[in-house]
């Protein structure tokens, strides 16, 4: 038993050791991913400043650009500067920003755009149309400056704000990977406590063994012939000393047996006691219930009258009678109550069987359904739903690129269309129509 105990103990420190094995790996995992998600950190924080900076420099570049202006017309463009579309983009992605900020610059819509963000762009490019009303000085040049740098404006501002976005959900991240490791250390430090008791019992089973030792009994006596040197260091007890032991052994054993048997017979009597007691007080408790009971029944006349007729020894009369059919009435009302509760109880318990029977058979038409997914799971073509997927995204980016190309080429049509019809407005503005002017020819003619 001892060896078995030692190898179960050997076994639960090895399987210990593999276990804060485990936990050190996977702590130095997270300590691995911790420090490229600081690394990050750090290049979206340097992004974020330098984008901050950016934004201050492009503020004081917009003073400079319209330097040639009057201040009031200085002062009115830069109130068109700061006007921003009235959309809430609290609860937009960081993804989803950046590619607003890419549409507003780029024009380059993407495939999933939010309602929010198109309602942005659109009040955006209203806000970007030229006001009829506008100071003489102010000219076309300077409103399509104003617009460009105002989209430039919103540009860094939507990246900024979808930075912060990003930084803090870094910031969620990299606490939870910390939280993890924490918990992970707090792991590694119980399960070294649990290995360290564990070899110091170990260790202290070792030293406090058990040794079980055989000794041989025996009757030494002297032998009755021999030589007279046998018995030289012998030592020689008479017979009366040892009865004279053995008498005071019986008394002691007499007085220990006497003991027992009084400290017998006192814990059955307190046991007695304590039963009697017990016996007693819930005696006390049913009278104190019968008292409270009675106390709070409602006397009647009749029942006073029974009473008294009772205990004076007179003999009973109709009052009796009808106290009696009242008790029975009373009786079969209540058994009528009982066997309609019980009614109730049976079909309540029918219900419950049929609810267990329903629920038994969809517990089996779960399992069964289970096992066809299963299998439909095994029988699945994962590579084929791979290339399936691949087709389809490609597809969807033949029909995005086709998409863009038409619309491209319906830009460059309707450019062409307008340069046209410029060329046509220059071509009459130099060679007017003359139809309506006779040349020389025609008029020698009709002489």
């Amino acid at each position: 038993m001892r060896i078995l105990a030692r190898i179960e103990d050997v076994k639960e420190e090895d399987r210990m050791k593999k276990e804060i094995s485990k936990k050190c790996q996977y702590e130095n995992t997270l300590e691995e991913h911790v420090q490229k998600l600081n690394d990050v950190y750090q290049d979206m924080l340097a992004q974020h400043d330098t984008l901050c900076t950016c934004e201050k420099e492009m503020m004081k570049k917009f003073q400079s650009e319209f330097a040639t202006l009057s201040k009031l017309n200085v002062e009115f463009l830069e109130q068109q500067y700061k006007q921003r579309p009235r959309v809430s983009l609290k609860n937009i992605a960081a993804s989803d920003l950046l590619n607003l900020a890419k549409y507003l610059v780029h024009h380059i819509k993407p495939a999933y755009f939010p309602t929010k963000c198109a309602d942005y762009s659109q009040i955006l490019e209203n806000l970007d149309e030229q006001p009829s009303e506008l100071s003489q000085p102010i000219k076309a040049s300077h409103w399509d400056q104003l617009t460009q740098s105002r989209r430039q404006k919103i540009n860094v501002e939507l990246k900024i704000k979808a930075r912060q976005l990003e930084i803090t959900a870094m910031e969620r991240m990299i606490s939870v990977f910390e939280s993890k490791i924490d918990a992970c250390k707090s792991n590694v430090i119980l399960l070294s406590d649990r290995l360290k008791t564990a070899r110091d019992e170990r260790v202290m089973r070792e030293q406090d063994a058990q040794v079980q030792l055989v000794l041989k009994r025996g009757q030494v006596e002297l032998e009755l012939h021999g030589e007279w040197y046998d018995a030289a260091d012998a030592v020689l007890i008479p017979r009366e000393e040892i009865e004279k032991v053995n008498e005071h052994i019986r008394v002691a054993g007499a007085r220990k047996i006497d003991v027992l048997k009084r400290i017998i017979d006192f814990r059955h009597g307190m046991l007695s006691t304590e039963w009697e007691h017990r016996c007693l007080r819930t005696r006390f408790k049913e009278l104190k219930e019968d008292l409270h009971l009675l106390k709070d029944i409602t006397i009647t006349r009749d029942m006073q009258t029974y009473l008294k007729r009772k205990a004076k020894g007179l003999r009973d009369d109709k009052t009796a009678v009808q106290l009696e059919k009242q008790i029975e009435a009373t009786k079969k009302s209540l058994d009528k109550a009982v066997s309609k509760e019980m009614n109730k109880l049976e079909k309540l318990r029918q219900k419950i069987a049929h609810v267990k029977k329903k629920n038994a058979e969809l517990d089996r038409t779960i399992t069964e359904m289970n096992v066809t997914r299963w299998g439909l799971e095994h029988q699945r073509d994962v590579i084929g739903e791979i290339r399936q997927r691949e087709h389809t995204n490609r597809k969807m980016r033949l029909i995005k690129e086709r998409s863009d190309l038409i619309r491209k080429l319906q830009e460059n049509y309707t450019e062409l269309l307008a340069l046209q019809t410029e060329h046509e407005l220059l071509r009459l503005q130099t060679y007017p129509i003359v139809g309506h002017f006779q040349t020389l020819d025609n008029k020698i003619g009709n002489k």
